[in-house]
C-alpha cells in the first residue's frame, strides 16, 4: 500500500508511464516498443522518472522551489527502501514495475543529484563540464534502462549505452537550447558562447539569432563522436540491449537535420519525418544494429 492508502496497480501505472513518455519523449517511446512486453513497464518507468525531473526547471519560478521538488523526489526514493510508496503515479510505477527493486535507490538518487545543475543560472564552465552533466543525466539514465531490460551484466553493452545516452543528452541540449534559454537554463559552455559573441542573458530572452549555431555545432559534433565510440564497442551485444541503444540511429537523423539547417536549432526543429522514424527503428531492431 502507498501512503495515500491505495495499492500500486502495475497495469495502470505502466499505461500512465507509457502515455507520459509517448507525449514527452516520443523518440525513446518508439524505441521502447521493441522492449519485451514483460520488461516494458520498467523501461517506461525509468523514462517517466527522467521526465519528471527534467521538467522541474520549466515548472518553477525560482531555483529554491526547484530544490524543494528535488528534495521531495529524494525522500520519495528513500522511502521506497523502507517499503513506503508516496502517492505519486511515477513513484508507484517505480515500485510496481520492479524498477526500484532491480536497480536500487543509488542510480535514481544520482539522477536527482545531477538535476540540481538545471537550477543553476550560469552556463557550463567548459565543454568537459557539459559532457560530465550529459553523462550523469543521459548516460546514467541509459545504464539504468539497460538494467531495466535485464542487460546490465554485459560490460560492452554498458559502455555502448553510456556513450549513446551521453550523446543523446548532448544532442538534446543542442536542439533545445532556445527553449531552455527562455526558461532561464543555459547549459551551453561559457567559452563556446563567448567565441560566438553571445551573452548568456541573450538566450534567456530567446535571442542569439545567427550567432547561436556557432555555439551549437561543437556540442553536436561531440555527440557525433560519442555515437562513433558506441558503435566501436565490440559485439555482438545482447538483443535486449538494442532498444536502449536504438536512440543512436534517431540521433543520426537529428544530427543530419542540424547540419542541413546550419546548426540552427530553430530551423532544424521544423523538419518533419512522418512515418520514417518507426520504419527506420524497425529495420535497425530487426538487424540488431543501432
Amino acid at each position: 500500500m502507498n501512503e495515500s492508502g491505495k495499492a500500486a496497480g502495475k497495469g495502470d501505472d505502466g499505461t500512465m508511464c507509457a502515455s507520459l513518455v509517448r507525449d514527452g519523449d516520443h523518440d525513446r517511446y518508439l524505441c521502447g516498443l521493441f522492449v519485451p512486453d514483460a520488461l516494458r513497464p520498467r523501461y517506461f518507468a525509468a523514462l517517466a522518472f527522467n521526465l519528471e525531473l527534467a521538467r522541474i526547471r520549466e515548472q518553477v519560478s525560482e531555483p529554491m522551489l526547484g530544490l524543494i521538488r528535488l528534495q521531495w523526489w529524494r525522500e520519495a526514493i528513500e522511502a521506497l527502501d523502507g517499503g513506503r510508496i508516496r502517492g505519486h503515479p511515477v513513484v508507484e510505477a517505480l515500485a510496481a514495475s520492479g524498477l526500484h527493486g532491480t536497480v536500487g535507490s543509488a542510480p535514481l538518487l544520482a539522477q536527482i543529484e545531477a538535476r540540481k545543475r538545471d537550477l543553476e543560472p550560469e552556463p557550463s564552465a567548459d565543454e568537459g563540464a557539459l559532457v560530465d552533466y550529459a553523462r550523469a543525466t543521459g548516460g546514467g539514465l541509459a545504464r539504468m534502462m539497460l538494467a531495466a531490460v535485464e542487460a546490465a551484466d554485459d560490460g560492452a553493452a554498458e559502455r555502448a549505452a553510456d556513450a549513446v545516452g551521453t550523446a543523446w543528452a548532448l544532442l538534446g541540449i543542442a536542439r533545445a537550447a532556445p527553449f531552455q534559454g527562455r526558461h532561464g537554463l543555459v547549459l551551453l559552455p561559457a567559452p563556446l558562447l563567448a567565441q560566438a559573441g553571445l551573452d548568456p542573458h541573450e538566450l534567456h530572452g530567446g535571442g542569439g539569432g545567427d550567432r547561436l549555431p556557432a555555439a551549437i555545432r561543437p556540442v553536436a559534433e561531440r555527440a557525433r563522436d560519442l555515437l562513433a565510440e558506441a558503435r566501436a564497442v565490440p559485439g555482438p551485444l545482447p538483443s535486449r540491449a538494442i532498444p536502449v541503444l536504438l536512440p543512436a540511429t534517431l540521433a543520426d537523423l537529428h544530427l543530419r537535420d542540424l547540419k542541413r539547417s546550419g546548426y540552427d536549432p530553430n530551423a532544424a526543429s521544423q523538419i518533419r519525418r512522418g512515418v520514417g522514424k518507426p520504419l527506420r527503428l524497425a529495420w535497425y531492431a530487426l538487424a540488431r544494429r543501432y
